[in-house]
């Protein structure tokens, strides 16, 4: 089992992961507080990420800091391959609802706000009976 060792192939990490959330590099740049430019340089592996900026990201991209360290070959849970495989034999599209939900987290700028919204969404999860949840595409 490798591990992931150049800015090259965290980079990779970082594109895979931020294609799977169907996310921009400018809306990654936006979260990360740098340029889509920069993301750009940071997926081709051309610019190292400092310690922080990849806490940064990794917040941005909704994954714990060592994600872009591990060896995706390995069968860890949570592989962006998984990730991938799971979302083509889900049709691999977001619902209506679901685009709105990811839309409107992206806009909120400060992760005690995020740390809100997810806390809020945990919640309803939690509590609401399962009966009042429709399924995504249900009405």
């Amino acid at each position: 089992m490798g591990s992931i060792k150049d800015s090259r192939q965290i980079g990779e990490r970082i594109r895979s992961r931020r294609k799977a959330l169907a996310m921009t590099q400018e809306e990654l740049g936006e979260l990360a507080g740098v340029t889509y430019q920069q993301v750009q340089k940071y997926e081709k592996g051309a610019s190292k990420l400092s310690p922080e900026r990849l806490q940064r990201v990794a917040a941005a991209l909704h994954v714990p800091l060592d994600y872009f360290f591990r060896d995706e070959k390995s069968g860890r849970q949570g592989s962006v391959r998984e990730e991938l495989a799971s979302y083509k034999r889900e049709g691999s599209a977001l619902s209506n609802e679901e685009r709105e939900v990811l839309r409107q987290f992206r806009r909120l700028d400060t992760p005690s706000s995020r740390a809100l919204a997810l806390s809020l969404l945990r919640s309803l999860v939690k509590h609401a009976p399962r009966a009042s949840i429709p399924r995504v595409g249900q009405k």
